[in-house]
C-alpha cells in the first residue's frame, strides 16, 4: 500500500463540472419507461447510493451504485442490463434473490442504445456530485481539524492529513464509510470515484 503521510491540511471542494444533474437525465429515463413494456418497470428511484427499480406491481430491485459497472445492450433492439462492476450478483431481486444484472427488456423493438447511454449518463452525473448536498451519518466527523486516513479504493493508496474546511456538496455516501468526491492538498486537486473515510488519533 501506497502512504502519502501530510502535515498540510485537506480541503474538500467540490469542483466537479457536469452538464446535466442526475435528476434531470433520471427524470429522462422514468418519461421513458412510462410506457416501456406497457409499465412494467415502474420507476427507478436514487437514495443512499444505490439505486432502486420500483416495478409497477409493487415489487423492486436494487443495488449499490458503487457496484455499477456499465449498461450493456444485451440483445439488440429488445433488451438492454445494467452488469455489476465485479463480475459477481450484486443486484438483489424483487424475490430477494442476488443476480449479476439488472435488465430492461420488451418483445417489440426499442431504441436499446438511448437506454443504455442514458442509464450510463445517469450513473456517470450522480457520481460526480451532480447537485445533492450531504450529511454525514455513519459516524465520520467532518470538523474542521480532525485527523482522518483516506484510503483510495482503484490503487489501494492511503492519505493521512487533518481536515481543513468542509462543503458537503463535494461529497456523496456510496455505502456506510464510503464516499466519492474531491479532495485538495494544498492546491492540488485530487478527484475519487471510491474512497474510504476514517477518524484516526
Amino acid at each position: 500500500m501506497k502512504k502519502i503521510s501530510l502535515a498540510l491540511l485537506l480541503i474538500l471542494a467540490a469542483t466537479i463540472s457536469f452538464g446535466k444533474s442526475y435528476q434531470e437525465i433520471l427524470q429522462k429515463i422514468n418519461s421513458f419507461l412510462e410506457d416501456f413494456d406497457n409499465g412494467y418497470y415502474g420507476h427507478l428511484e436514487i437514495k443512499n447510493g444505490q439505486l432502486w427499480d420500483y416495478y409497477k406491481n409493487g415489487n423492486n430491485s436494487h443495488m449499490q451504485i458503487s457496484d455499477y459497472k456499465s449498461a450493456t445492450i444485451a440483445e439488440i433492439n429488445r433488451k438492454v442490463t445494467i452488469t455489476c462492476n465485479t463480475g459477481t450478483s450484486c443486484v438483489t431481486g424483487y424475490d430477494g434473490g442476488t443476480y449479476d444484472n439488472m435488465p430492461f427488456s420488451q418483445s417489440t423493438d426499442f431504441d436499446a442504445y438511448a437506454l443504455k447511454a442514458d442509464l450510463d449518463d445517469l450513473i456517470d452525473a450522480y457520481r460526480s456530485g451532480s447537485s445533492s448536498s450531504f450529511s454525514s451519518n455513519d459516524g465520520v466527523d467532518f470538523s474542521a481539524g480532525t485527523k482522518v486516513r483516506i484510503l483510495e479504493a482503484n490503487d489501494n493508496t492511503e492519505y493521512i492529513g487533518r481536515i481543513g474546511t468542509v462543503e458537503n456538496s463535494a461529497l456523496r455516501p456510496m455505502s456506510p464509510g464510503w464516499y466519492m468526491g474531491t479532495i485538495n492538498f494544498s492546491g492540488t486537486n485530487i478527484t475519487f470515484r471510491k474512497m474510504k473515510v476514517e477518524k484516526v488519533k
